[in-house]
């Protein structure tokens, strides 16, 4: 018994201070999980709280909180780790660099979205558009905390990198919590605490990260040539993913009404908890693909999108059966109105899932380039279908607008994988695929350190 206890311990604290390897991504997964769950309960509480108009005017200020931020991290993030990794010597000044390239290119596109606010919003009270001016500005803060996360990324300090991740969800959790004692929950009060709980982490995450800096060693601009090459490389990516991610509640918050936006915001804050999937694949399942022959890749692609392919299924099944329930007991009951837009707006999140599968064989395979064109080519279709769908449908026509645009990307990712030498997986389950998955999970504990045999490119 005594040695049971002492080797949890020993597991707790190597997952605590994890700095590499299975410890580290299980930390950084249940992070996620976590930071998943806590804005998962906030989302109810404000839905329930606040009701179908409130819960849209909630969002539509909300979304200006995050989106310039977005907007400015587009490249810099990655080439912020990829220099510091580089250039160890050269950390503090490389993220000192960041912040300077961070807040630049944040200027611009603050500009931007307060021009473009009070048009985008003209069917919101006052005091909301006022609200959603404040909040573009001062997501500044939350550009700066990326910086200072990625620095700590950078230095392979994932305890405070994931702690900074859901320390602001359960900040912001706490705050509304105290709202609630003081029956004092509005849209503006929600968005306020938002901005109290980002600006306290930004403020713990920056002191962890500029921990031991040498400031008198600080070289600032010094190599910020290299920084910025690789941010403009990097850029067009982030860019389409941060549109591709928002671009539905940009058009509708100036289509619908915020009762109806309220509706749409449950609608795809429910749908993305498959997203959870997404993750575990990107982040854990694929990690040692990249050295692996081309029919062993092959050979574990298929198995996976088969696995993934069934196991969404039955949950999409499930929460079809369910949905209506599940909206009007959780959310509360106006919301079940938004179970049309729930459907497909899940069709569109399965596919996302699955497309990830497949997105992986890719980069694995070492021609993400394949990957990054097929990913324009289905945002561009998307947005097409947006301008299409939306005005004459609102919420049901922007998420299916989400639904197109997703089938054309995981067809053409499916489809284009002979070109890179791996064949088309067959979507019937298998018993092997099962096996393989248990010897994957006995060599990742170290009891089978041999790998899948690998089969000939006609495998499937």
């Amino acid at each position: 018994m005594r040695a049971g206890v002492t080797l949890a311990r020993r597991a707790a604290g190597g997952l605590l201070h994890a700095r590499g390897g299975i410890m580290a991504m299980l930390q950084t997964l249940i992070a996620q999980a976590m930071t998943v769950a806590v804005n998962f309960g906030t989302g109810v509480i404000t839905a329930r709280l606040l009701g179908t108009t409130g819960r849209g005017e909630f969002a539509a200020a909300s979304l200006w909180l995050m989106l310039p931020s977005m907007i400015a991290i587009s490249g810099v993030q990655n080439a912020l780790v990829f220099e510091a990794r580089r250039r160890p010597e050269a950390a503090q000044t490389t993220s000192f660099n960041a912040f300077v390239v961070i807040t630049a290119v944040f200027v611009p596109a603050a500009l931007i979205c307060l021009l473009a606010l009070p048009r985008l919003m003209a069917g919101y009270p006052p005091a909301i558009v006022h609200l959603a001016f404040y909040a573009t500005l001062i997501s500044m803060i939350n550009a700066w905390t990326v910086a200072m996360r990625q620095t700590l990324l950078a230095a392979r300090n994932f305890r405070a990198y994931n702690t900074s991740g859901y320390g602001s969800a359960f900040l912001y959790l706490l705050l509304l919590v105290g709202l609630i004692c003081l029956h004092a929950v509005t849209p503006e009060s929600a968005v306020w605490a938002q901005i109290a709980a980002s600006t306290v982490m930004f403020l713990w995450t920056f002191l962890q990260a500029t921990r031991g800096w040498r400031w008198r060693d600080l070289r600032p601009f010094q190599g910020l040539r290299p920084l910025c090459a690789y941010s403009l490389r990097a850029a067009p990516i982030d860019l389409v993913s941060t549109l591709a991610w928002n671009i539905d509640r940009l058009v509708l918050v100036g289509l619908i009404s915020p009762a109806a936006f309220g509706l749409y915001a449950v609608s795809i804050s429910f749908s993305r908890v498959l997203m959870v999937l997404q993750v575990a694949i990107s982040s854990v399942m694929f990690a040692d693909l990249a050295s692996r022959p081309r029919a062993e890749i092959e050979l574990f692609t298929h198995r996976a999108f088969r696995l993934m392919l069934w196991a969404l299924v039955v949950a999409d099944l499930a929460l079809c059966l369910f949905d209506r329930k599940l909206l009007a007991a959780v959310y509360g009951g106006d919301f079940a109105a938004a179970v049309p837009i729930f459907r497909v707006l899940l069709v569109d999140a399965s596919l996302a899932c699955l497309s990830q599968v497949v997105m992986q064989t890719y980069m694995a395979a070492g021609v993400p380039a394949y990957a990054s064109t097929i990913q324009v080519v289905s945002f561009v279709i998307t947005l097409a279908m947006m301008f299409v769908l939306a005005p004459r449908y609102d919420g049901i026509g922007a998420a299916a607008a989400l639904a197109i645009g997703s089938i054309c990307k995981t067809t053409l990712l499916i489809f284009c994988l002979p070109r890179i030498g791996v064949a088309l997986p067959n979507p019937l389950p298998q018993l092997a695929d099962l096996d393989g998955l248990l010897q994957r999970l006995r060599a990742g504990r170290g009891t089978a350190a041999e790998p899948p045999p690998a089969k000939t490119a006609n495998a499937n």
